[in-house]
């Protein structure tokens, strides 16, 4: 089924959307494999379906997240897939500055028993970063009890307490 052909609700949504998102990825591969032995008009053609496919593939990620979302609240045999999947949007949403979306998902794994280190470090940025201070410095804290606090979370909450007298 295409994309928007996946029914989100239902309980195989999950794997369906993963197996979606795992056939665009190798197109997009594919894609650009062929580019770079195409010439000419080939080549001209070719860039332009994987400049549309990267396109597409934002749809699709954004998709695919929500579909994962659905997973974890709803539990299910894939909902610890789906938490890992939604560890590492966590991290690509941080490198993107995309921060909100990274609270959202960082709260809705927490609440769904995904309390790693990781996932609180990761809100705890997001938070900090929407001067959602207070929220920050709760998970940054709950992260320093993981024991897996880098040094420039440290630093974050540490600025935090300088912050709030400015």
């Amino acid at each position: 089924p295409a994309w928007g052909e996946v029914k989100e609700r239902s309980s195989d949504a999950y794997p369906t959307s993963l197996e979606q998102w795992q056939n665009h990825l190798q197109e997009v591969r594919r894609l650009r494999d062929r580019i770079s032995t195409a010439v000419g008009e080939e080549r001209s053609s070719l860039q332009q379906k994987y400049v549309d496919a990267i396109a597409e593939g934002e749809q699709a990620l954004a998709q695919f997240s929500r579909v994962a979302e659905r997973q974890v609240s709803q539990g299910g045999d894939s909902k610890e897939e789906a938490g890992e999947f939604l560890q590492i949007r966590i991290q690509d949403l941080l490198a993107r500055d995309d921060f909100e979306p990274a609270i959202q998902i960082g709260q809705l794994l927490i609440a769904h028993g995904f309390q790693t280190a990781g996932v609180y470090e990761a809100t705890a940025i997001a938070a900090y970063m929407t001067n959602q201070t207070q929220l920050a410095v709760d998970y940054f804290r709950e992260a320093e009890k993981g024991g897996v606090l880098n040094s420039r979370s440290k630093q974050l909450l540490h600025s935090v307490a300088y912050r709030e007298k400015a």
